[in-house]
């Protein structure tokens, strides 16, 4: 447990007696309300960069008449022509496939809040099982474990607003081209 707490860094009081639990009862649950209101933000403030980029990647996918009903007001208002007929069709679903995609996101949001405290377990293990197989390094795996860890901040923000620059860029492009 010293090398998990030594890669968790913040909030040990939170996550170590929850480590324990998953380790003692296999049990897959425990609510965390940051997985569930913000999921790929937290994994990303967790650096866990592949689970984030795929709970963002199906937050896209299931908001992507959103993005088809910027793009469609964004063609309307510029004057740029009639705004293709798939286009105008993704930004105007039908009611049941509003409701199936906005259910599918409430579940979405849902699973990243049972399992994301779960997740984290799992990738704190495998660090840990990573760093004490690396014998090359000269440091001690605690210390290789705390440069390596903990939640960090910087990379979130970049992110967001990155996400919110590439989105406005492709809405801008793609309004170029239909």
């Amino acid at each position: 447990m010293e090398e998990a707490a030594a890669y968790v860094k913040t909030s040990q009081t939170y996550y170590l007696p929850k480590f324990v639990a998953f380790s003692e009862t296999k049990n897959k649950l425990s609510f965390s309300l940051a997985g569930f209101f913000f999921p790929s933000l937290y994994f990303f403030y967790r650096k866990m960069w592949a689970t984030g980029v795929l709970v963002y990647l199906g937050y896209l996918l299931l908001n992507l008449h959103l993005f088809a009903g910027v793009i469609s007001a964004y063609i309307t208002e510029m004057q740029l022509g009639a705004v293709p007929a798939f286009l105008e069709k993704l930004a105007n679903p039908s009611q049941a496939v509003y409701l199936t995609m906005s259910l599918l996101l409430l579940a979405l949001c849902i699973v990243c809040g049972l399992f994301a405290n779960y997740w984290y377990y799992r990738h704190v293990l495998r660090a840990v099982k990573r760093e004490k197989m690396d014998t090359t390094s000269p440091f001690p795996v605690v210390t290789r474990l705390q440069s390596k860890g903990g939640a960090t901040v910087a990379p979130v923000i970049i992110i967001m607003f990155g996400f919110s620059f590439l989105l406005s860029a492709l809405t801008l492009v793609l309004s170029q081209f239909l």
